[in-house]
């Protein structure tokens, strides 16, 4: 059987989103993206935009798993703050969809892709590319969105890696 994993890394500006697919020991990229806002508007619009997109993309790729990253605290509270109601605004369309996501630390998913939870970005999209080579992927957001699905599918065991 195969399992549609959707990855999603949140925020505010730019929401970075990923699906892979595995099958037995296989693990195959499916498609990824950006769900971009305009900082000019509302937060009420942003938050809806994203909300909307991700149902979109729900539609289009019926992922039937999801994991998407916790929100990193630190100094800027605002910052943090914006970034907790882009994860929320993500949770809910997963959740209208029937998809409860499981939520990853950055160094969990760093850990699972890569074996160390220290690693750069450019480590983890060296190693996304040798797991997946049909990525090609150019946006750090998508990235890490992928990254998030194949951490996901690594702590679950649904046989491919």
């Amino acid at each position: 059987m195969k399992t549609k994993i959707i990855g999603l890394d949140p925020g505010l500006n730019c929401t970075g989103w990923g699906i892979i697919e595995i099958w037995g020991s296989n693990l195959g990229y499916i498609a990824s993206g950006v769900i971009k806002t305009k900082s000019t508007n509302y937060l009420s619009s942003r938050l809806a935009s994203i909300f909307v997109t991700l149902n979109d993309i729900l539609e289009e790729f019926a992922p039937n798993a999801a994991a998407i990253e916790e929100t990193y605290v630190n100094s800027n509270f605002g910052s943090s703050l914006k970034l907790a109601h882009a994860r929320a605004a993500a949770m809910l369309s997963l959740e209208t969809k029937g998809l409860p996501p499981a939520s990853y630390q950055a160094k969990q998913v760093k850990k699972a892709v890569v074996g160390y939870g220290g690693a750069d970005k450019l480590q983890m999209i060296r190693m996304i590319n040798l797991l997946l080579p049909t990525a090609k992927l150019q946006k750090a957001d998508a990235a890490d969105a992928i990254a998030i699905a194949i951490c996901h599918s690594s702590y679950h065991n649904f046989k491919a890696l």
